[in-house]
């Protein structure tokens, strides 16, 4: 079923049941996103439908320095990777509309929130964890003291050989050819 959603509230109208929903900066996506991404997808109330990947560049806390399109590209590349068994089972929204506006991002959860499951990585912030409020979480330990930031460190201070086996090998490529997360 491998797709990219270009308007999720569309996705949502078109289609019946419970949807694991994981949203994130995924800048990059890594090894640590793809098990929280594999243990979501077994949310009982949740099989048969796809685990909803939704980037995003609302964070104010962070500096989200990858272009949504790029970011949507390593997640593919990511899952097709490090969840073979489950890349059919995915789909990844790549709508502008909800990659910097939380106020649409946060609308759309609301008006959903019967048929949404969220889960997150243990390192989300407690502030988005109560912004949920009646829709389930799960929050999902990490698997490897693994993270988005010590990647774009590691990168930045030339220690590749440090994340090598935590981001896809085309990504950790492509990455490293063009220069992100060198400034």
């Amino acid at each position: 079923m491998e797709q990219n959603i270009r308007d999720l509230n569309t996705f949502f109208e078109e289609t019946d049941g419970q949807h694991v929903l994981y949203s994130g900066t995924f800048d990059p996506f890594h090894f640590g996103h793809a098990k929280v991404a594999e243990l979501g997808r077994r949310i009982p109330s949740c099989t048969g439908n796809p685990l909803i990947i939704v980037p995003h560049s609302f964070n104010g806390k962070k500096n989200i320095q990858t272009p949504l399109s790029t970011r949507v590209r390593w997640i593919k590349e990511s899952i097709q990777e490090f969840l073979t068994n489950f890349f059919e089972q995915i789909v990844i929204v790549e709508d502008p509309k909800l990659d910097t506006n939380l106020e649409a991002f946060s609308t759309l959860i609301n008006r959903f929130s019967s048929r949404i499951h969220r889960v997150f990585g243990h390192d989300n912030d407690p502030e988005v964890l109560s912004e949920c409020g009646a829709i389930p979480v799960k929050v999902i330990q990490r698997i490897e003291d693994i993270s988005s930031t010590l990647i774009r460190e590691s990168i930045r201070c030339g220690s590749v050989d440090s994340i090598r086996f935590f981001v896809a090998q085309k990504v950790l490529d492509e990455i490293l050819k063009d220069g992100h997360y060198r400034d």
